[in-house]
């Protein structure tokens, strides 16, 4: 069902032209002239499959639980209401009711480079922090995210989809 509402909810932000933030445009990776790179712990690292650390510390795994800084929980924040706006009015237009859930979906961006992005209820967020992680973090983090029930932004615990999707290969970036 999830699938079918995605469909329509495509079709229907092609048909109209819905305010930019959330449009079909959020659905296309933009590219941006700062990107966060990742750094990888060293070989001898206390870093543990339950302590992990990914995009310059955007996002932490902590005992097995996904963390992040505080300045991308308050972009997440400010874009979740607008999620919660947008779907509410799709709602009402469109009689679908949407699951809102916290996401992440990533795209590849060539050779061994994912765009990491954050979804709620199926729409994409607009954040300035274009994480970047290569192959072997983005699967490690998918690994952790699938067995995540919900994610802390200000306070507020969101329901996770439950697993990462990946957007491609048509949404590749360039």
């Amino acid at each position: 069902m999830k699938n079918a509402q995605l469909i329509i909810l495509l079709i229907y932000l092609s048909l109209f032209d819905i305010k930019p933030s959330l449009s079909l445009t959020t659905f296309l990776p933009i590219t941006t002239s700062k990107e966060i790179s990742t750094i990888s712990p060293p070989a001898n690292s206390p870093e543990t499959d339950n302590n992990l650390t990914f995009a310059e510390g955007s996002i932490k795994v902590i005992d097995g639980q996904i963390c992040l800084n505080e300045v991308l929980q308050n972009e997440l924040d400010r874009q979740i209401e607008e999620a919660k706006q947008e779907l509410n009015r799709l709602r009402e237009t469109l009689a679908l009711d949407f699951t809102e859930e916290l996401g992440f979906a990533y795209f590849h961006q060539g050779q061994n480079r994912w765009r990491l992005r954050f979804t709620y209820g199926g729409l994409l967020l607009k954040t300035s922090a274009k994480i970047s992680l290569p192959t072997e973090q983005i699967f490690r983090l998918k690994e952790v995210f699938d067995h995540t029930e919900w994610i802390e932004v200000k306070g507020i615990k969101y329901k996770t989809t439950g697993s990462m999707r990946q957007l491609g290969p048509i949404l590749h970036e360039e």
